[in-house]
């Protein structure tokens, strides 16, 4: 658990959080702060950084402020919980983790979660062979409607747009591989446009229409006087071209007002919204990551271990040997516990087994306990910190009726019962 509260994230507080956004290194657009309120992720404020989760996933994302002057030791040990999962977190604040705490990070390419970062100007014109088929669907659009124009998003049009919204998002329903985030996508566009007619939104966009009609609705936020990063974009496909006459008249209308650089967002993997995105010829990528931060020995006494999900700290004192399990002991890591359980079998010691920590346990795990249990008997062994998951593992094998656990029945070693006792192993785990 983190060590702060995390509270959703307030309109009044987007001037603060952005002043803080601005002094990132790279800005991605999972940290835009209309994207955040509209997600509703959780987040609160330490060592001069916002610190946010996502509440639906349980992911982390990187923290907001001045990367360059952040003590990242401290700073991680002091708010980021063990085993914490760090999604969509750019090169620039990587090369400073891998530096600074190298030993507490495991890291996984992402790409995508890669951000598109257009250059206006470069769209506005068109020029080149990457361009072709994009002028041509453009300039089909332009022949086949000349009524159409762009007209900004006024509050009186909200009505409207969330009608069209509404049809987009019921037929997206019906061709998606994940309606769940789609619908989560609809209820944080709502809430974004929510607050449209607030300064402090820094949201700004276009419709277009067709004798009348909407055709396409395009919402940005304005991150600062060059950048901004393109929320939403929904398209009526009846409209031949539809995609690039609206992308072409957003970069064109974003340059007039000053805008260098557009982050229109990842593409999650969808191959036509990477196809898109990529025709358009992107001015460079953010290159995101997600990393899993490990703490260091909360004793700062102890011995640490780590692999995959899986990491032990040993502290020794007196007739006592003491191991803290986190993370999840699966098949590719139990051996790390097997061993070092085992190793300690061999001394004096008592070994106590605290497991408050654990998630997950897995059946040739469950069978490391019985092995340690049979060397060291009931007086030598203790296991303790029991809960969920790892609990009732522990009580449908019946495991709590033989193993020495506290607050838990005991009952002496049967000889041979060790192949009478079953093993269960089970795995859980924009457009």
């Amino acid at each position: 658990m983190s060590r702060h509260e995390l509270k959703r994230p307030d309109i009044g507080e987007n001037e603060r959080y952005l002043e803080k956004l601005n002094q990132c290194q790279q800005i991605v657009s999972d940290l835009g702060p209309m994207v955040a309120l509209g997600y509703g992720y959780g987040r609160f404020f330490s060592d001069g950084l916002y610190w946010s989760r996502d509440l639906a996933k349980g992911d982390w994302l990187p923290p907001v402020g001045d990367w360059d002057s952040v003590d990242w030791p401290a700073a991680m040990e002091g708010n980021m919980p063990d085993g914490a999962e760090i999604s969509c977190v750019p090169e620039y604040l990587l090369k400073l983790w891998q530096e600074t705490i190298p030993d507490r990070i495991e890291i996984a390419e992402s790409r995508d979660q890669w951000d598109y970062i257009l250059y206006p100007d470069r769209i506005d014109r068109m020029e080149g062979r990457i361009f072709k088929s994009f002028r041509q669907a453009a300039h089909k659009f332009i022949n086949s409607y000349p009524t159409a124009q762009a007209v900004p998003i006024g509050e009186g049009a909200l009505p409207e747009l969330l009608v069209f919204h509404e049809k987009a998002e019921r037929e997206l329903q019906e061709r998606v591989e994940n309606p769940s985030e789609a619908r989560a996508e609809d209820e944080a566009i709502r809430r974004i446009l929510g607050h449209w007619a607030d300064p402090r939104s820094h949201l700004f966009g276009y419709l277009i229409r067709v004798d009348g009609r909407i055709a396409s609705v395009i919402v940005n936020e304005r991150i600062n006087e060059f950048s901004s990063i393109g929320i939403y974009q929904k398209n009526d496909y009846t409209y031949a071209g539809i995609n690039a006459f609206a992308t072409l008249t957003d970069a064109r209308l974003q340059k007039e007002m000053g805008v260098i650089t557009i982050n229109v967002m990842q593409d999650e993997g969808v191959e036509n919204l990477r196809n898109a995105k990529e025709h358009l010829s992107p001015l460079v990528y953010i290159r995101k990551y997600t990393v899993v931060y490990h703490a260091s020995d909360p004793t700062g006494e102890g011995q640490s271990w780590r692999k995959g999900v899986l990491r032990l700290v040993r502290e020794a004192e007196g007739s006592e040997c003491r191991f803290l399990v986190y993370g999840r002991v699966m098949s590719d890591n139990v051996d790390l516990l097997e061993e070092k359980l085992l190793e300690a079998c061999r001394g004096e010691q008592k070994i106590l087994l605290d497991l408050s920590e654990l998630e997950y346990i897995c059946s040739a795990g469950l069978r490391v306990l019985l092995s340690v249990f049979k060397k060291k008997g009931a007086e030598g062994f203790l296991i303790s910190g029991t809960s969920g998951y790892v609990k009732e593992i522990l009580e449908m094998v019946g495991y709590d009726q033989i193993l020495p656990m506290a607050d838990a029945p005991r009952a002496p070693w049967a000889p041979g019962s060790m192949n009478t006792i079953p093993c269960v192993c089970s795995s859980r785990f924009f457009m």
